[in-house]
């Protein structure tokens, strides 16, 4: 710890690195599809967009992305059941996962609390 401060200072600027302002799952999914679009076939961008807006924006839009639960996700997927095929459930599922990944790629998050969990609900 003397290594880092000398007297009283970060000298290395490691200890207090300024914290990012945790964004909502809408406005990180806003981000991460503008950046999709350029990595995906057009049909496929409207697919996950048209996914997003009506159905996972709805119930995710306004929550921290780090509030956001396995529970949270499962109970959003489970409530699609009577409504959907399993293999569209799925994508609902991928949608949310790749939100998630790019977050975790710009080290908002630790974890993707999609990761797997369809393989429950099989």
């Amino acid at each position: 710890m003397r290594l880092l401060r000398k007297n009283g200072k970060d000298e290395f600027g490691v200890l207090d690195k300024p914290k990012k302002e945790m964004p909502t799952f809408g406005e990180y999914s806003d981000k991460w599809i503008k950046y999709i679009r350029t990595m995906r076939r057009e049909s496929t961008h409207e697919s996950y967009k048209q996914k997003l807006d009506r159905h996972v924006l709805p119930v995710f839009k306004d929550r921290k992305l780090n509030t956001i639960t396995r529970g949270d996700i499962r109970d959003y997927l489970l409530s699609k059941a009577g409504e959907f095929s399993t293999s569209t459930i799925c994508l609902h599922r991928d949608v949310l996962s790749d939100v998630f990944n790019f977050a975790i790629d710009e080290e908002l998050i630790p974890s993707n609390p999609a990761y797997g969990i369809t393989k429950r609900l099989n």
